[in-house]
C-alpha cells in the first residue's frame, strides 16, 4: 500500500477485517502500519476502542497519560489500551520520529497484556525492542497487505507477537523499577478480586500485614496513582459495563459493587464520569440505538 502524508506524518495504514475463525480464537488483527513523523507531530488529547501498540524505531516521544508524562526513545514500546486517554508528540529537536505500530482487540487481548509489563498504568517498555520483534510485525503488516485468505497463518504470527513481548517483559523484570514487589503484587491482586465486595484499603494492608500508610506510599510510588483511587476506577469502571451491558437496576449495580446505598453510588460515579448514571445509561442507550437504525 502507498504511503500517505497529512499535515503531521507521511505514514502507511494498513486495515484488516478479522475473519470469524480468527475472532473464534479470541484475538484479532485490526490494522498495522508505519509512519515518518513531521516537526509538527501530535495526536491526541484521544482514547481507543482497542489496543495500539507502538514500537519506536528512531528518533523520540513524549507520552502522556493519567497525567503522567514519560519520554520514549528507539527501542521503546507502548501500548495504548481502550477506554484510557493519550496524548504523545514528537521532539522536534531531535532525529527524525518512525514508528511501527498495530491494533488489536478481543476477548483475549487482556489476558495477553496482563502477562507484560504493559498495563494501563504503565503502558510502556523501555529497551523493549527486539529485532525479532520488528520481523513479526513486518510479516504481520505483509500478511495483511496481501489479502490473503490465511486467518490462522495471520492469528498465529499476532500470537507469537504477544508472546515475543511476554518474553521480553520477563527479560526487562528483574531491572525494572516498575516491576511490583510480590507482596505489593498480592495487595493489587486482592482489590481486582474483590473490589465489588466494598473492602478499604485498611482491610487490604491487614490482610497483607503492613502499615496503611507503608502500602499507601508503596503502592502509589509503583502504581502511579494511590490505592483508594485504584479502588475507585475499578468499581467505576465495572458500574459503566453493568450500565451498557446489562438490564440491572441502577440500585441493584449500587449494592453489587459494595456501595452502602444509591445515593453514595450515584455521587461517587458523577464525580468520576462528570454525570448521573441514569443520564450516562440513557444518553448511551440512545446513541446505541440511532446506530442501529443507520445501520
Amino acid at each position: 500500500m502507498a504511503w500517505q502524508e497529512n499535515g503531521a506524518e507521511f505514514y502507511e495504514m494498513i486495515p484488516h477485517i478479522p475473519s470469524a475463525l480468527e475472532r473464534q480464537i479470541g484475538v484479532w488483527v485490526l490494522t498495522s502500519g508505519r509512519n515518518r513523523a513531521k516537526s509538527t507531530y501530535r495526536v491526541g488529547p484521544r482514547h481507543f476502542t482497542y489496543y495500539s501498540l507502538h514500537i519506536i524505531l528512531s528518533g523520540e516521544l513524549h507520552l502522556s497519560f493519567r497525567g503522567d508524562k514519560v519520554v520514549l526513545k528507539r527501542g521503546d514500546l507502548f501500548c495504548m489500551h481502550p477506554d484510557e486517554t493519550y496524548e504523545y508528540e514528537i521532539n522536534p529537536s531531535g532525529t527524525e520520529l518512525q514508528m511501527a505500530w498495530i491494533a488489536f482487540h478481543g476477548p483475549l487481548a487482556a489476558a495477553q497484556l496482563q502477562l507484560t509489563q504493559l498495563s494501563a498504568v504503565h503502558p510502556y517498555i523501555h529497551n523493549g525492542v527486539t529485532r525479532e520483534l520488528i520481523a513479526i510485525l513486518d510479516t504481520i503488516r505483509e500478511l495483511i497487505a496481501q489479502q490473503l485468505d490465511q486467518p490462522l497463518l495471520l492469528a498465529g504470527r499476532l500470537m507469537e507477537f504477544l508472546h515475543l513481548l511476554v518474553v521480553t517483559s520477563s527479560s526487562n523484570d528483574s531491572s525494572s523499577s516498575h516491576s511490583l514487589p510480590t507482596w505489593l503484587e498480592r495487595g493489587k491482586s486482592y482489590m481486582d478480586v474483590h473490589f465489588a465486595e466494598g473492602i478499604t484499603v485498611e482491610q487490604v494492608s491487614d490482610w497483607l500485614g503492613i502499615s496503611r500508610s507503608h502500602f499507601s506510599k508503596a503502592f502509589s510510588k509503583h502504581m502511579n496513582t494511590n490505592p483508594s483511587n485504584y479502588l475507585q476506577r475499578l468499581r467505576m469502571r465495572e458500574a459503566r459495563r453493568q450500565l451498557l451491558e446489562s438490564t440491572y437496576s441502577i440500585t441493584e449495580i449500587a449494592l453489587s459493587l459494595g456501595y452502602g446505598d444509591l445515593f453514595a453510588f450515584t455521587r461517587a460515579f458523577t464525580l468520576f464520569y462528570g454525570t448521573a448514571p441514569k443520564h450516562y445509561r440513557d444518553k448511551h442507550c440512545d446513541l446505541e440505538k440511532y446506530d442501529q437504525v443507520m445501520l
